[in-house]
């Protein structure tokens, strides 16, 4: 009789194993890495890892082809194209002008979203220009900040306000600019307008695609890089240049302007050097989408799962409660920027544009700490890792704390693309995904 129910007892416990293979392979399906702490169950243990493991699409060997010698490349194309403009601007010469005609332009349109998006559709449209060749402008705005209020100059003149003022009589003032909508918010997302966008970028050889159109606006909130580097046209070339796209397209062509990094290098030193961080970046907005109503104390577990007694917690979120908080509950290990201390080193600024202004020193400090915890779905947080190539923590939307694989930004919300079955195997990629289920977000 013990014999049996031994074994009886043997059989539920295989199938409790299966069960539980089960739940992780349907529950998690996306994440790659083992260092998964699941906060839910508080079983302060590693997750086991029942997923299929996506593909790398470039080698993780490196470069073989120098990025930056292509960026300056592009960069004296740029500025040659500018100087004719104004050549013509001023004289109106017809030999000038037929040099001009073969000019393209690309504008890449910020919208009124927050910081991290725009950095997400600014970096992207750096390689969409470079790739297509096209004279790269940004329009900032709508925004209580201008270029200049935020940024040192690229090395090229890219203020789209500035353009408009060297091209005002011209022809090129009245010229029509074919509209393209990359974003991946909820209302748009659904728009066939989108999808086909998408599936272009995608697919298309894009200098010939749009090389009728003078002039190309793209207004997008995400990184749509990876759709280039998935293109068949760009794949092959783009992988010569590694994996680290972001890091290289972001710290050649956005720079804090010289005050507000002399107040991040003053943080750093004071704060940083010497001791061990770790960046806490907090999306805990009420009514934000997922994440509003997510408890904090995940994001302490989380913090403690990551460091050890002695490690500091630099702290960024939107709401001043929230740091308030941590203050009182973790007392001196807490680090936080004090907005006060902007408009103390560079007055007189109006408020929306010093909230702006700490947002990026906010960020640029996350990217400062050892290592760096951020909400899943936050493009804040890629900005911040992504910029310094750090593989960070995530917070997931079901409670996990994650490692992800890479350090370079998910493709959002990827739907319909991802219903297509004849597209799929080309978006199964860490890419593309970086363990995150970015597409279905």
């Amino acid at each position: 009789m013990l014999k049996l129910l031994l074994k009886k007892k043997d059989l539920i416990h295989i199938l409790l194993v299966l069960v539980g293979i089960s739940f992780f392979t349907s529950v998690i399906p996306f994440y790659i890495r083992g260092l998964i702490y699941d906060m839910a169950n508080d079983t302060g243990s590693t997750l086991p890892n029942m997923s299929s493991m996506p593909k790398r699409l470039c080698s993780t060997k490196g470069p073989t082809r120098n990025f930056e010698e292509l960026i300056q490349e592009y960069k004296d194309k740029h500025n040659a194209a500018m100087l004719l403009i104004q050549q013509y601007a001023v004289s109106k010469d017809e030999a000038l002008k037929e040099q001009v005609d073969k000019l393209r332009f690309s504008i890449v349109e910020t919208g009124h979203w927050g910081i991290g998006n725009r950095f997400m559709g600014m970096t992207s449209t750096i390689l969409f220009s470079i790739l297509t060749g096209r004279i790269l402008l940004v329009d900032w705005e709508p925004s209580p900040s201008t270029l200049s209020d935020m940024f040192e100059d690229p090395g090229i003149s890219w203020d789209i306000a500035n353009f408009r003022s060297i091209i005002r009589g011209t022809y090129l003032e009245s010229t029509k600019s074919n509209f393209i909508l990359l974003t991946h918010t909820m209302n748009h997302i659904s728009n066939l307008e989108t999808f086909d966008s998408y599936v272009i970028f995608l697919t298309e050889n894009l200098k010939n695609y749009y090389s009728d159109e003078r002039i190309v606006t793209l207004k997008s909130n995400q990184y749509y890089v990876p759709l280039l580097t998935h293109n068949p046209n760009y794949k092959e070339f783009l992988c010569t240049f590694g994996s680290d796209i972001f890091q290289q397209l972001f710290s050649n062509f956005i720079h804090p302007r010289k005050e507000l990094m002399e107040l991040i290098t003053d943080y750093k030193n004071t704060h940083f050097v010497g001791k061990k961080t770790v960046g806490i970046q907090i999306r805990n907005l009420p009514g934000d989408f997922k994440f509003g109503e997510l408890p904090e104390n995940l994001w302490w577990r989380c913090a403690d799962f990551i460091s050890d007694e002695n490690t500091k917690w630099f702290v960024s979120a939107p709401l001043s409660e929230t740091k308030e908080e941590a203050l009182y509950n973790y007392g001196s290990r807490i680090l936080h920027f004090e907005p006060k201390n902007v408009s103390d080193h560079l007055k007189p600024f109006a408020a929306n544009l010093q909230k702006h202004q700490t947002a990026l020193i906010d960020m640029w400090l996350l990217g400062e700490t050892d290592s760096i915890l951020f909400t899943s779905y936050s493009t804040f947080g890629y900005a911040a890792f992504a910029r310094v190539s750090k593989e960070p923590y995530v917070l997931t939307q079901n409670h996990l704390c994650v490692k992800q694989l890479g350090s370079q930004p998910c493709f959002h919300r990827l739907y319909r693309l991802w219903e297509n079955e004849e597209l799929r195997p080309l978006l199964w990629t860490v890419e593309m995904l970086n363990q995150e289920n970015c597409p279905f977000q």
